[in-house]
């Protein structure tokens, strides 16, 4: 497995690796549970290039509007074809979570610099790094 990760990269996981607390008994059940899940790497530092370093920060994708899930006002829409997804999908930033790096499948392809820009810049409002109003741009 390589582990050159890089901020923007959208690759695929196992579906039952994504964490969606809010929807822990659904999942549980196999409703909304796909073979595979497209994930966006948010890490940008010398872990995420460092075979040493085990896990990596993603954040999921989700084409579900009917839900819950893609009406957060953390949940940021991206187009089709960016990053190689083949669906108009929302980008759950609310639903960061670490993964193993081994478990990061096939590599899609990259989102635009100015998509990743606009998710750290979500990112960073999340975190409290950067005033609340500093991100609404995106779309």
């Amino acid at each position: 497995m390589h582990y050159d990760f890089h901020p923007g990269g959208v690759y695929s996981i196992p579906d039952e690796y994504a964490v969606f607390p809010d929807a822990r008994e659904e999942r549980a059940e196999g409703k909304g549970v796909k073979n595979t899940r497209y994930v966006v790497v948010l890490q940008d530092d010398a872990a995420a290039r460092d075979g040493g370093y085990s896990r990596l920060l993603v954040a999921p994708f989700t084409t579900l509007e009917e839900t819950e899930l893609g009406k957060g006002v953390n949940d940021i829409p991206v187009d089709r074809g960016e990053g190689g997804l083949t669906d108009d999908c929302y980008c759950l930033l609310g639903h960061i979570f670490p993964i193993l790096k081994d478990d990061i499948k096939n590599y899609h392809g990259l989102l635009p610099a100015t998509r990743v820009e606009g998710l750290q810049s979500v990112i960073a409002s999340i975190f409290g790094l950067v005033k609340d109003d500093a991100y609404y741009g995106l779309e």
